[in-house]
């Protein structure tokens, strides 16, 4: 009878013990959607890759993005956390078939990467964290720290990217203007290190902290003159309306004057709200909403938008392009996109509080 116990109440262990793994499992499914980036060395040139995902209704679309290249992923599969996909792009005027493998944790892809030109391939470790666009933090960034003496210190940090490498300016009213070198992208963490001589003597400050929408917050290593010490440090970035003027003169994807631009018509989806902004001459500006109201994308181009939010982009695309030419002013030929898509807008009362278009 005993013996009979023992085993009844092993079996219902064991069986209880199942159904928590079977929980857990359940509980440790990743949802593949949002940015993730790593950093890797070709020919000498090191630079941030960007991968934009999005998983809803068992697809898996997105974008890949290195050195200014931004091409459309394709066959993406996501099934039991195990990705893949394939990409397409260009290197030294040849064309490379770049073939994704990997298996998802919550914060990390861990894979391999077949690189493939003419008849050759070249498989590398794929390793990948979500992280941050290196676009989304470029910008003057306004840093805060107090000292050991209780002073506090407010410099800046200017960013900016060049084919996916950032490039940066460190400024401090009371040691000037400087370069900032080592500016590492590596997840949500942002480093950079500011190097500069004074009568004499030697000052390195290396700033590590990890990012929060348009803040950041961590720690400031300084060594001056051989005595180091370690600071606490904040900051925030500030609009970027500042940094559209230094866009090429030719680049109609500039985003639009606050003080100009209007919102033609709201886009509503199942899950963000698309605002489309225009002004007289200009090309659109667009903002991305979740539902709940909370700012996704700010001021962003129709460049950027086809680029990191393709699905947005070609619901946009196939309802309602040109929809910005509704400016009565503008003339337009009989039968071209433009009228019809001013066809589309006759119905449609223009922003006047919210008016939204459900999709």
């Amino acid at each position: 009878m005993n013996s009979r116990r023992s085993i009844v109440s092993l079996a219902a262990l064991l069986f209880a013990g199942s159904c928590c793994v079977g929980f857990a499992c359940a509980a440790e499914r990743v949802d593949p959607s949002g940015t993730w980036t790593w950093v890797r060395e070709l020919e000498g040139q090191e630079a941030q890759s960007v991968l934009h995902l999005s998983y809803k209704e068992g697809k898996l679309t997105g974008a890949y993005k290195r050195m200014g290249q931004v091409v459309p992923i394709s066959n993406g599969k996501f099934d039991k956390n195990e990705i893949s996909f394939d990409a397409d792009g260009k290197w030294n005027d040849q064309t490379v078939h770049g073939k994704f493998k990997g298996k998802l944790s919550p914060n990390a892809i861990n894979g391999t990467i077949e690189i493939v030109i003419e008849d050759g391939s070249l498989p590398l470790a794929w390793v990948a964290k979500r992280g941050v666009d290196a676009d989304e933090v470029v910008g003057t960034w306004k840093l805060k720290l107090v000292t050991a003496n209780g002073d506090t210190v407010e410099p800046t940090l200017k960013l900016s990217t060049d084919k996916g490498m950032l490039k940066g300016t460190y400024s401090s009213s009371r040691f000037g203007e400087h370069e900032a070198t080592a500016i590492k992208l590596n997840g949500p963490e942002l480093s950079w290190t500011v190097e500069f001589e004074r009568d004499g003597q030697k000052f390195t400050g290396v700033y590590k902290g990890k990012l929060e929408a348009q803040a950041i917050k961590g720690k400031l290593a300084i060594d001056a003159a051989g005595n180091t010490t370690s600071l606490d440090f904040s900051g925030e970035r500030t609009a970027a309306k500042t940094e559209a003027g230094k866009k090429n003169a030719g680049d109609k994807s500039t985003e639009l004057s606050p003080a100009k631009r209007r919102v033609i018509v709201m886009l509503k989806s199942r899950r963000e709200i698309l605002v489309i902004y225009s002004a007289a001459g200009r090309d659109p500006a667009f903002s991305i909403r979740s539902r709940e109201g909370k700012e996704i994308a700010k001021e962003i181009s129709l460049k950027d938008l086809q680029a990191n939010y393709p699905q947005i982009y070609e619901s946009y695309r196939t309802s309602f392009a040109n929809i910005w030419a509704d400016l009565p002013t503008r003339p337009v030929k009989a039968g071209s996109p433009i009228e019809r898509s001013r066809k589309q807008l006759s119905g449609v009362q223009l922003y006047r509080g919210v008016d939204v278009i459900e999709r």
